[in-house]
């Protein structure tokens, strides 16, 4: 019967046949067993080879088991039973891991974070400072620079980490939040004086007229204090009242002295720090550091 075999004449019936042996196989009428072929495996008594199950392949002959069947490597698949070599490579997009049986696996869709070249065995991560919000990726492409104002401080991210730290400014492909090292220069870096860099900055703003910042590193800028002006963008430091003038917190410009007063003093805040005009002297005009002249004859000031 299939499955036995006998290699001696005079037999009498079924029962003096031998099952066949391990790693052969043996149909009708056998004489001795075959060698289980390439693509399958033979165990004690078979009558014909039985396939390597799909997710599984062999190139060896005389295969006893199912086990001794080679799992189809990572990055490859085995779709169908009896496969003397992988079916071929995992497509683009998605990733095999070992015994895979199709080429594009549900659970084997490339995760956000990360991007599966074909013939990938597991997902490779976006490097740091980059990410991708895109699955099934499968170009390096698609890992993006860390956007504009924000920081990608690890793999496989499938969104920035964070916003741009108070006080720095993150330009395009950050990996912290606080870029200070010379080899983050192209990518960001700490906030310069004269300039505020609130958290999310993509570069530093220039303080306004009527602020100043000294410090680097800032996140605001500061209020020109009263007695001092800030007449430009950028300033690192305020800059003195003049004589004449005062200058109220904020102030952009001096505001003058009005007429019949006048300082010789700096760093005045309000207008009642303007000394009233001397005795018999005359103010005439605003912004004097001291009288006009002395009273007309015929008149008193």
């Amino acid at each position: 019967r299939p499955g036995t075999y006998r290699n001696v004449s005079g037999g009498r019936g079924q029962d003096d046949c031998a099952d066949c042996e391990w790693g052969t196989y043996c149909p009708f009428a056998t004489v001795r067993g075959l060698t289980c072929p390439p693509g399958s495996f033979c165990p004690l008594g078979s009558a014909w080879p039985s396939p390597c199950p799909a997710g599984s392949f062999s190139n060896k002959s005389g295969l006893r088991l199912s086990e001794e069947c080679s799992p189809c490597p990572p990055g490859l698949y085995c779709d169908v039973p009896g496969l003397t070599r992988p079916a071929g490579t995992c497509m683009p997009g998605y990733f095999c891991v070992a015994s895979s049986v199709s080429a594009s696996p549900d659970e084997g869709s490339c995760p956000a974070g990360s991007i599966c070249p074909a013939g990938s065995g597991a997902p490779l991560p976006c490097p740091v400072g980059t990410w991708s919000n895109q699955t099934r990726a499968s170009s390096a492409t698609s890992c993006v620079p860390c956007s504009p104002g924000w920081f990608c401080s690890g793999q496989g991210l499938a969104v920035p980490s964070g916003l741009c730290a108070d006080g720095y400014y993150c330009v395009n492909g950050s990996k912290v939040s606080n870029p200070t090292n010379a080899g983050d220069a192209a990518v960001g870096g700490l906030c310069p004086q004269g300039y505020a860099c609130p958290s999310g900055s993509i570069v530093p703003s220039p303080c306004p007229p009527s602020t100043f910042m000294p410090l680097n590193g800032s996140s605001n800028c500061s209020v020109c204090p009263a007695g001092f002006y800030c007449p430009t963008a950028s300033l690192t430091a305020p800059l003195a009242c003049w004589p004449g003038f005062y200058c109220p917190a904020n102030s952009t410009y001096p505001k003058p002295c009005p007429p019949g007063t006048f300082s010789i003093l700096q760093n005045l805040t309000i207008q009642n720090d303007c000394a009233l005009c001397t005795r018999g002297c005359f103010c005439q005009s605003s912004g004097l550091i001291m009288p006009s002249g002395l009273c007309s004859a015929g008149y008193f000031c």
